[in-house]
């Protein structure tokens, strides 16, 4: 039984025992219910709006830091060239977190994006004294 099919016009029926037996179904339901993908873009720029209100993360958003106190005369703005980039990146993360998780290429992504920061900081690690 499809795990959110239509009961009437208006409701749609989850079977509670697939939920808890069936990991695939459950990810539908999870995908069905929450359905980012129509608002991934409106998230997104809302994200970077909020970060840009806030020296700390304006700040980190420019430098990649915030140890140094020194003002900076030239912050992003909501229509920054880096901060378009990052934006078309977030939605391209966003757009796959949120797609099937029956295929094995969303896990390979997922893999992917956990191993990056681990072998970055194992290279750093080998480089200076962590």
């Amino acid at each position: 039984m499809d795990p959110v099919a239509p009961v009437q016009e208006d409701i749609r029926r989850v079977g509670r025992k697939e939920l808890y037996t069936d990991f695939g179904k459950r990810m539908e339901y999870i995908k069905t219910f929450l359905d980012f993908t129509d608002v991934i873009p409106e998230l997104t720029h809302r994200l970077y709006e909020k970060m840009l209100e806030f020296d700390i993360t304006a700040r980190a958003l420019r430098t990649r830091s915030t140890t140094s106190e020194a003002q900076i005369e030239d912050l992003f703005t909501i229509d920054s060239p880096q901060v378009q980039r990052r934006k078309i990146f977030w939605k391209w993360y966003l757009t796959r977190l949120c797609s099937d998780p029956g295929q094995p290429s969303y896990w390979e992504y997922l893999r992917k994006v956990g191993v990056h920061p681990y072998e970055c900081l194992s290279r750093l690690r080998k480089t200076t004294s962590l």
